[in-house]
């Protein structure tokens, strides 16, 4: 079966999905910019400088494939643990089939979740190759690891429970590697007083937009609706220092959480397979453990994230244990594991099959895409910086950034050949002022403010031709506030079409007066 994975693995090339993450970070590390927030700071430099003497080798590829096939790998023990026959088979055949799903949604963050959950059946086997493991995962995605380090907490609490866990004193040395990692990935922040800024500004406004924080008294209505709709460019309507003071601390955002916390499908099943474990393991553990067990488990469900990246691999861990209880219990509690089992199944062999189906419809229409943005921007000398919201919305453009195969590099989207000035969450990260040459940090260039680069001549927005009626009230209130701040007695600004296709336009703003 590890054959068969990787002829898939060499037949599909994989596929890579997550627009806002993968792909940013590959354009950064290809011009030189290791301040990636997504991939861990030490190995962000690593890749940035290999990229830098040797730019012909997929790096980026590589850092996704290599730890992605030696999880695969890793899994295939997992399997070879049970005692039958037929759950081996059933096991390594589950496997297979989740591992073929991953390699179609490829990202930095899946993979990172993915091997940290693998990697747990170390703490039962293999201790100090856990702590090695967890270190390769930490040089992927620091703060994912670190997020899901409950679950961690949790695996050793059930190994205690059915006094599987053994404390090897010697093997803990281990532990300084993923701690060697940690400080390194602290010390290159520390050492940038600027990155440093931007990601206290970058957290505050997850505070606010990804885990829907409360409203504080510091932010005006309007502070608050530009950052919902992901306006966060200007400083001049979002000063800095003054969305980091709005945000809350880390218990405000856990409580922010659990106000707004809903479970979909997949976390609902895992949510019931952790009250199985508990189920189980009750009886032959104290009182102390027991809500131990318990409060990691609630911790994790409130840093897990509700998307698909994320939730998969946490699946997967869920579908192990159930295997477990299959292959150990007794015959009543294999009958209920079955069926929790069943339903893991019923809920994701259709979403493996939308998610083929969709990555076959997207690939079909970049075709098209390409051409389309080719005759769009033939001949354009401006600059076409690409937002989320205004002028122009992101759709149809989001799907250009899509479902790329790895090891196939060159035909990534790269910004600085096609001239593009992305936004999005690089909004005020120092390559974003670099990029759009704006003054910023003491250094002087070019725009004075983003309002000076956005309303330049030479600069252009792309994105999608399809609009609605929230779209063109998010442009009209906006328009609006900028007629007001910084437009002239009877001057308008105007959003101007400039050239268009099928799904995407260009425009420009300007000002008319009367």
């Amino acid at each position: 079966m590890f054959v068969i994975m990787l002829f898939f693995a060499y037949c599909q090339q994989t596929l890579l999905i997550d627009q806002n993450d993968d792909l940013t970070v590959w354009n950064l590390l290809v011009d030189g910019e290791y301040r990636t927030l997504i991939v861990s700071n030490p190995l962000s430099a690593a890749l940035s400088f290999l990229y830098h003497i040797l730019p012909a080798v997929p790096w980026y590829s590589l850092t996704l494939m290599l730890p992605f096939i030696y999880s695969y790998r890793l899994s295939l023990d997992i399997a070879d643990r049970f005692r039958t026959k037929a759950l081996r088979f059933a096991m390594r055949s589950f496997l297979l089939l989740f591992f073929i799903i991953f390699s179609m949604n490829l990202s930095v963050t899946m993979i990172t979740v993915l091997l940290f959950v693998i990697n747990l059946q170390n703490l039962q086997r293999n201790v100090p190759l856990f702590w090695i493991v967890t270190a390769v995962a930490l040089l992927l995605r620091t703060d994912v690891v670190l997020g899901l380090s409950p679950l961690a907490f949790l695996t050793m609490m059930y190994l205690y429970m059915q006094k599987e866990f053994v404390w090897i004193q010697k093997a803990q040395v281990f532990a300084f590697f993923p701690m060697i990692v940690y400080c390194i990935h602290i010390a290159l922040i520390w050492m940038d007083p600027e990155y440093a800024r931007w990601l206290s500004f970058n957290n505050a406004r997850a505070y606010f937009v990804d885990f829907q924080g409360m409203k504080g008294q510091v932010l005006s209505e309007l502070q608050h609706w530009v950052i919902g709709v992901w306006w966060v460019v200007d400083e001049d309507i979002l000063p800095t220092e003054q969305i980091i003071a709005a945000a809350g601390n880390m218990w405000m955002v856990l409580y922010a959480r659990l106000m707004h916390f809903t479970l979909p499908a997949f976390l609902q099943l895992y949510l019931l397979t952790g009250i199985l474990m508990v189920f189980y393991s009750r009886q032959r553990t104290k009182n102390i453990f027991f809500l131990l067990m318990i409060t990691s488990y609630l911790l994790l469900l409130v840093n897990l994230r509700d998307v698909e990246r994320v939730v998969l691999p946490v699946t997967l861990f869920a579908i192990i244990f159930l295997f477990y209880f299959i292959d150990e219990s007794t015959l009543k509690s294999r009958l209920v594991s079955l069926a929790f089992l069943s339903l893991l199944i019923l809920f994701l062999i259709p979403k493996a099959y939308q998610e083929f189906k969709e990555s076959r419809l997207v690939s079909e229409r970049q075709k098209n895409y390409y051409t389309e943005l080719a005759v769009l921007t033939k001949g354009n000398q401006s600059r076409i910086a690409i937002p989320v919201f205004f002028p122009v919305f992101f759709l149809n453009l989001n799907e250009v950034f899509k479902y790329h195969r790895v090891f196939d590099e060159g035909a990534w989207p790269h910004w600085g050949r096609a001239n593009y000035y992305v936004a999005g969450w690089l909004s005020r990260h120092p390559y974003f002022y670099r990029k759009h040459n704006i003054s910023h940090g003491g250094i002087d260039r070019r725009f004075d403010s983003y309002y000076e680069f956005m309303m330049d001549e030479n600069t252009t927005f792309l994105g999608g031709n399809a609009t609605n009626i929230d779209i063109e009230q998010t442009h009209r209130r906006l328009l609006d506030y900028y007629d007001h701040h910084k437009a002239n007695m009877g001057c308008k600004h105007k959003i101007v079409d400039m050239n268009s296709t099928l799904n995407f336009k260009l425009v420009r703003l300007s000002v008319e007066c009367q």
